[in-house]
């Protein structure tokens, strides 16, 4: 009966062990997948981190060239109305020197 009671003594101490080891195996995978989650998590939120860096880049390039776009649209426009301005205002004093034939029909007799 001693025996009996050291067989079955040493069953349940391997049975314990075994039940133990499969419970560290089960924690070690769900481990390693809340580990694989964390890493997916913090890879969306650096791409994200990213992204709005980017936007914040592009708006301002964005707005830049539409600066510099008006600053080049009004210097044009502005040459345009000078080149007028000076067309208009030679054409005035071309008007007063030339002068006008006031004969009227042209022929002499």
């Amino acid at each position: 009966m001693k025996q009996f009671q050291q067989v079955n003594q040493a069953a349940i101490t391997i049975q314990t062990h075994w039940v133990a080891t499969l419970k560290a195996r089960e924690q070690m995978k769900q481990f390693q997948q809340v580990k694989q989650a964390a890493i997916i998590i913090q890879r969306h939120w650096v791409a994200t981190l990213k992204a709005r860096q980017q936007q914040k880049q592009f708006l301002l390039t964005r707005r830049a060239a539409i600066t510099i776009q008006r600053h080049w649209t009004a210097t044009l426009s502005t040459r345009q109305q000078l080149k007028q301005y000076h067309n208009s205002r030679g054409a005035e004093a071309a008007a007063k020197t030339i002068p006008t034939n006031q004969t009227g029909s042209g022929s002499q007799h």
